[in-house]
């Protein structure tokens, strides 16, 4: 049965209305940060591959990771991207200048 931070015991209605309160406050930011963590995962997971499928000799696993690792890395890059506008787009609200919010080139 879950339960919420002070220990009362929710049923499941009220959990997943509590969740979905939750999940739909989330930042455009937030996600951005979590999807940047996310791909380190990735990332270890396809260097820990491709390490082994070389030790291992499975040269087509090695190859698929290979390609893997060049989609990621795009993904990874337009991810990036986008952290620094929204980073110099909160700056911005923050109170700075137009001028020094944005960089003159990004990544």
């Amino acid at each position: 049965m879950p339960t919420d931070k002070f220990g009362n015991k929710l049923t499941w209605k009220q959990f997943m209305a509590r969740w979905k309160e939750g999940i739909q406050k989330v930042t455009p930011f937030q996600q951005i940060k979590v999807s940047m963590i996310g791909f380190v995962i990735v990332f270890v997971g396809i260097v820990w591959g491709l390490v082994v499928t070389f030790l291992t000799h499975i040269w087509w696993l090695f190859v698929i990771l290979i390609g893997s690792g060049f989609i990621a890395s795009m993904q990874f890059l337009a991810i990036l991207q986008k952290y620094v506008i929204l980073s110099a787009l909160e700056k911005q609200m923050k109170g700075g200048s137009y001028e020094n919010a944005f960089p003159k080139q990004i990544a």
